[in-house]
């Protein structure tokens, strides 16, 4: 299991970037269908939706379908981290061997509307499809405004989220076959999990009241949701694992700041001492060129023989708030 998530984290962290993807494997309609893996992924526990290439599709299976990232080559996205307005992609590959050419696909949202695990359309995020072109490209986007969505057929689609929140977003979709208005197929489940994380850097102006000299301070605060089913990053507790942490490493002005930190919490990392200021020039600001973090590395343990979870994020702008460290 550690292996497989190493695997993962090197080519897609989301999450806020982790993603489950899957062959998906049909459930009759009456089933309740398989819960998802909701555990921490760096827990070490096995993981019920992974891929294996090595089992034949069943003689009752009707879709053999495939939901997974989309390729950081041509979705554009950064697969390391994501962040709340964050745009996030994801193949749908409709095979269906069994299918006719003039069957319609219906996918929907098991829970849409809920709460837990942010599946309230429009509010949580927005969805839109679209069919991916010959040449891998993906152009003409339809927003999904309600589930069940109608696919016109089998084929290749790509899925595009727009975040509106952070948080874990576990997410199962259940795909079935429509010929001549009625379904004809057994259910095919296609989970899905990734995080997007809201981060804040803020910087102060901290003027001396005796003299004139002014000093910057910044600090960083970050969250991944607020919700029960939020538990990536959560509210120290004592009965938490031992070796639970969480940590931060950024670059700032080609200097290197670590630290630990608490969710939703401002954790300062600089200041630049106080200097001079020329009243002439008006008040003191920080300079614009200097207010971008070259990289960020959040690293998250759940416990001090898992592995670590680890978000990438570059250019990330610093903004002014001269009450960040009242907050």
């Amino acid at each position: 299991m550690k292996k497989l998530y190493k695997s993962i984290f090197s080519v897609a962290l989301l999450l806020c970037g982790l993603t489950v993807s899957l062959t998906a494997c049909s459930h009759d309609g009456g089933e309740t269908p398989e819960k998802p893996n909701t555990e921490d992924p760096s827990s070490g526990g096995t993981n019920p939706n992974k891929p294996n290439p090595d089992t034949p599709q069943q003689k009752g299976d009707s879709i053999l379908a495939q939901l997974v990232p989309t390729p950081a080559a041509k979705s554009g996205q950064d697969l390391e981290g994501f962040l709340v307005g964050d745009k996030i992609y994801y193949d749908l590959k409709i095979t269906d061997a069994k299918g006719p050419e003039s069957s319609t696909y219906t996918l929907d949202l098991e829970g849409a509307g809920r709460v837990e695990n942010h599946r309230q359309i429009g509010k949580d995020f927005a969805l839109f499809v679209a069919k991916v072109k010959a040449d891998g490209s993906a152009k003409d986007w339809n927003e999904v405004k309600s589930f069940p969505y109608t696919l016109p057929s089998k084929g290749d689609y790509r899925l595009m989220y727009e975040s509106k929140t952070d948080g874990t977003f576990d997410h199962k979709y259940q795909l079935k076959r429509q010929s001549k208005g009625k379904s004809d197929s057994k259910i095919t489940n296609l989970p899905i999990v990734f995080y997007v994380l809201d981060v804040d850097i803020a910087y102060a102006v901290e003027k001396l009241v005796l003299d004139d000299r002014v000093g910057y301070l910044m600090g960083i605060k970050v969250k991944c949701g607020s919700l029960p089913t939020d538990k990536l990053l959560e509210t120290f507790d004592p009965n938490f694992p031992k070796g639970r942490s969480y940590t931060f490493k950024l670059v700032y002005k080609g200097e290197d700041y670590t630290d630990s930190f608490q969710p939703n919490v401002y954790q300062r990392f600089y200041h630049s001492g106080y200097v001079l200021y020329d009243k002439r020039k008006g008040e003191p600001d920080l300079d614009y060129s200097s207010r971008d973090i070259e990289d960020l590395i959040i690293t998250i343990k759940t416990a001090a023989d898992a592995a670590p979870l680890k978000f990438r994020y570059k250019k990330l702008r610093v903004r002014r708030d001269d009450n960040w460290r009242r907050k």
